[in-house]
């Protein structure tokens, strides 16, 4: 019972940090990592390459919640199987493999 009671607090305790971040505009790194849930250090390598928008104050970095929404909705979405055969069929049209001449 106990390993249970453990979960659901770790759990409540998850969903209260992600909770405070959807009513932040700026997050710092640790707030980041927890609201998409991704590694500081993967946060670190994208801001390295500029693969996510964020801001430098000083030495710190800072993220922007709606910022990071919109990237999460242009950069992370996994495509459906129809889209995935209408971005094939275009590139086989543009190609000019598509069929008879």
């Amino acid at each position: 019972m106990q390993n249970l009671e453990e979960k659901i607090v770790k759990s409540l305790q998850e969903i209260k940090e992600i909770v405070k971040g959807l009513c932040k505009i700026w997050m710092n790194v640790d707030e980041c990592s927890v609201y998409i849930r991704m590694s500081k250090n993967s946060i670190f390598a994208k801001t390295s390459k500029h693969e996510i928008p964020y801001y430098r104050v000083g030495k710190r970095i800072i993220f922007k919640t709606s910022e990071i929404d919109a990237w999460l909705e242009t950069n992370c979405k996994v495509k459906s199987n129809a889209e995935l055969e209408t971005d094939v069929s275009t590139a086989i049209l543009k190609k000019g493999l598509g069929g008879a001449k």
